[in-house]
């Protein structure tokens, strides 16, 4: 499956409030946000989705896992580490993201926090593989403020 955005939060989150924060974070009636299946089942009719969306919930390490697949409607790099820390600020849980400053090949995250601060991070399945089941992050920097990295996206 091809998605857009993928967002992981350490907590275990209900499909429900993830639609609802999405929704207002994105000024959409969560109506307007559904699975994949409903996006194409309503698409091209009067009840057109405006966002799909995967939620996969897990026992350990990183609980809820969410795939934003389709958007009708371009973000910012900027405006979505801004809604990674509206996830972490209104659920109050570390949530982590694609490192959009990263310029390697290997994947590399951000995590943030509820306190507004972030570090740079990596999938800790690298190091066993992908053996595991766990979704988890490893940090490879200090934290910093989370105003500092929406600076830096801001003036690219």
């Amino acid at each position: 499956m091809n998605y857009l955005y993928e967002i992981h939060f350490l907590s275990q989150v209900k499909y429900e409030l993830i639609v609802k924060t999405l929704g207002d974070f994105l000024n959409i009636s969560p109506n307007q946000i559904g699975t994949s299946v409903e996006y194409y089942d309503l698409f091209n009719t009067d009840n057109e989705l405006q966002v799909a969306i995967t939620v996969h919930h897990f026992a350990k390490g990183y609980r809820t896992f969410i795939t934003i697949e389709h958007l009708r409607f371009a973000i910012s790099d900027l405006k979505l580490i801004q809604l990674a820390f509206e996830f972490a600020v209104r659920l109050k849980t570390d949530v982590t993201t694609g490192d959009l400053t990263n310029d390697t090949d290997n994947p590399m995250y951000i995590t943030i926090n509820p306190q507004g601060k972030y570090y740079q991070s990596y999938d800790s399945r690298l190091s066993q593989s992908y053996n595991s089941e766990i979704i988890d992050f490893t940090s490879y920097t200090d934290e910093a403020e989370i105003e500092d990295y929406f600076s830096f996206l801001d003036n690219e």
